[in-house]
């Protein structure tokens, strides 16, 4: 009976040990993967802006659990306009941050509709959730679907899960830069 409870004591020790740092682990692969999805769908929206000379969009919706990554269509079949028609824009201004999987104007370019945030990774945003970011066919990313639309400042999306925190951000020349780190003092 002494060896099975010496036995147990070990198990249980080498538990607590182990237990701590998968959690660690895992959380840092959440964030990560959220990260590199984020990152990979600015690149892939800047770069299909510059290769067929549509804007393209990223919107975040209000309550930060999913994104969206369109490219504008013109109902008329032109699907190059230099710019986005205004109508086109009103079609939003007045939804929560732009934001509009349904709008036949502007459709997805990622597989699905949507970018769901996994649930145990929440992201903010600093300072605040931003609007639309559009991606000129010249590449620069601006505040608007014009020419004259000024260029985003730094978008920070910060992603955390447990000890885990992941930073994206996101500039007008598309320059993505990401920090991960981890919170010593977490569960102490």
């Amino acid at each position: 009976m002494m060896e099975i409870l010496s036995v147990a004591m070990i198990v249980a020790a080498m538990a607590s040990v182990a237990l701590p740092s998968s959690d660690a682990f895992f959380s840092s692969q959440r964030v990560a993967a959220q990260g590199a999805v984020l990152t990979g769908d600015v690149r892939y929206a800047r770069s299909c802006a510059m290769e067929t000379q549509v804007y393209h969009r990223l919107v975040f919706s209000s309550d930060k659990t999913k994104w969206i990554v369109q490219r504008y269509c013109d109902a008329k079949g032109d699907d190059k306009p230099g710019e986005v028609d205004a109508a086109d824009i009103g079609t939003t201004i007045g939804k929560s941050h732009y934001y509009e999987e349904t709008n036949v104007k502007w459709q997805s370019v990622v597989e699905g509709d949507s970018r769901e945030i996994e649930p145990t990774v929440e992201l903010s945003f600093a300072p605040t959730t931003p609007r639309p970011i559009f991606f000129r066919p010249d590449g620069f990313l601006c505040d608007s679907p014009t020419f004259t639309g000024a260029p985003i400042g730094i978008t920070t999306a910060k992603f955390k899960s447990g000890p885990a925190e992941m930073q994206v951000d996101i500039t007008a020349a598309g320059a993505i830069e990401s920090m991960e780190w981890f919170d010593e003092d977490y569960g102490n």
